[in-house]
């Protein structure tokens, strides 16, 4: 066991009583670096890869400013030479009916070089294939120079031509060899949901791209924080015990997906196995678990169990292994019972995304009645948990659907968007919230 990683756990219920039959049950894991083992903070180099999309729908307008999205695009890059070191690499992929090496591991120093590879993606033109980008950044990954090396994918639209199934077949290999990518999305007309298929591969993140503002600091943004990269290739294994039914798995932060899908067999039991992707110093991912079961008359049960793998380049650690054992105490008495709202908090803003997907869902089926319905719950729930935020970008798109019955491309990417950014507030940081007694959280 190291010291190096923390794996801590908090139940919704806890003090159940026994033999009670068919309770629900739900959990939050968190996990992150101990920062008094990275005390140093030393900052790592990385490889930076740039798959950008210059296919001819990159020259249309950036919403109503003057600018094309090729010209914000190129503005975001030049942005990255303010802070890139010398020896951080830059590798520019340009993609469009096919895909191109503009810029191969250039030496953050080689300023020059880098600007001559940034303005090539002005002339560049075509249709979009994701699978030429995939193969191409495949290839030029091999070259790598330091510890790190992180993808960033960016494009206007969807794929029209080459595989779809193949390049994420190509992303997962990436991901399983330890490389995270952060993919994103800028203007309407791409498919914020399927970009997340790609980030979701190595647990990076997923941008919208909707004002100039942010399109200018994206890069930079995923720069600075790939220095801080601590631990590397975290993958974890969630083991269930027999006698939980009706499972489901979440991931809630830095980023919500919906992971219910992937819980298989491990072994003789059923289990989910995630990568987690990269973990920095000053952050940590989240995931929530919810099931019932039936107690019976022993004082605990375990119900489930979190082994981690993980590597920590900058002190040649490797296959670091951490584990933890979730225990569910009972009572005999029901009073006993405590209730943790923070968990709570987060399984309803969980319920946000999930209500997304039927949203969507009804959207396609051309039913704006039910999906009114349904986002007005959500208002409802956001407002209940405090997401003042993601209630506002509901509510606006009920009064678009009283109008036009119809949401669009981009309307589902700003909805998925909202509905699937983690929680400002991390589980570590409600230290101001305490269980309280189930019976005094019902007054």
């Amino acid at each position: 066991m190291s010291e190096s990683l923390i794996v801590e756990y908090r139940l919704e219920r806890d003090y159940i009583k026994k033999n009670s039959v068919d309770e629900e049950i739900s959990g939050v894991l968190s996990i992150y670096p101990n920062k008094n083992f990275f005390k140093n903070k030393i900052e790592t180099n990385n490889d930076l890869v740039f798959i950008l999309d210059t296919s001819g729908s990159m020259d249309d307008k950036f919403y109503n400013t003057r600018k094309t999205k090729r010209d914000i695009l190129i503005e975001a890059m030049e942005n990255v030479l303010k802070v890139i070191n010398s020896k951080d690499t830059v590798t520019i992929i340009s993609f469009n009916s096919n895909a191109v090496i503009h810029a191969n591991h250039l030496p953050g120093g080689a300023v020059g070089k880098i600007k001559e590879a940034i303005k090539k993606l002005r002339n560049d033109n075509g249709a979009t294939n994701f699978e030429a980008a995939m193969k191409t950044a495949k290839i030029a990954v091999k070259n790598a120079k330091n510890i790190n090396t992180k993808i960033i994918f960016l494009t206007d639209g969807e794929s029209v031509t080459g595989s779809n199934k193949n390049a994420l077949v190509i992303a997962d290999q990436l991901a399983k060899s330890g490389i995270t990518m952060d993919a994103m999305g800028i203007g309407g007309d791409f498919n914020f949901d399927y970009m997340r298929q790609y980030s979701e591969l190595s647990n990076g993140l997923t941008e919208n791209i909707t004002d100039i503002k942010k399109a200018r600091i994206v890069f930079t943004k995923i720069v600075k924080n790939v220095r801080k990269v601590a631990m590397k290739r975290v993958f974890l294994n969630f083991i269930f015990n027999k006698s939980l039914r009706d499972l489901a798995f979440y991931q809630i932060s830095p980023e919500q997906r919906i992971l219910t899908s992937k819980i298989s067999k491990i072994g003789k039991d059923m289990g989910i196995g995630l990568n987690v992707g990269d973990l920095e110093w000053d952050s940590q991912k989240e995931f929530l678990f919810t099931a019932n079961l039936t107690t019976n008359s022993e004082d605990s049960i375990k119900i489930s169990e979190a082994l981690l793998n993980y590597d920590i380049p900058d002190k040649n650690l490797d296959n670091q292994e951490e584990e933890l054992q979730v225990y569910l105490n009972l009572s005999n008495n029901i009073k006993d019972e405590v209730f943790d709202s923070a968990v709570s908090n987060y399984k309803k803003e969980t319920s946000l995304l999930v209500n997304y997907e039927e949203v969507k869902d009804l959207n396609q089926k051309n039913k704006p009645i039910e999906a009114i319905k349904k986002l007005e719950k959500m208002v409802a729930v956001a407002k209940k948990i405090g997401a003042t935020d993601k209630a506002k970008t509901y509510i606006v798109f009920i009064e678009k659907l009283k109008k036009t019955n119809r949401l669009t491309q981009e309307d589902l990417n700003n909805l998925s968007y909202e509905s699937s950014r983690g929680s400002k507030i991390s589980m570590r940081e409600r230290n101001s919230i305490v269980s309280e007694n189930k019976d005094d959280s019902l007054m």
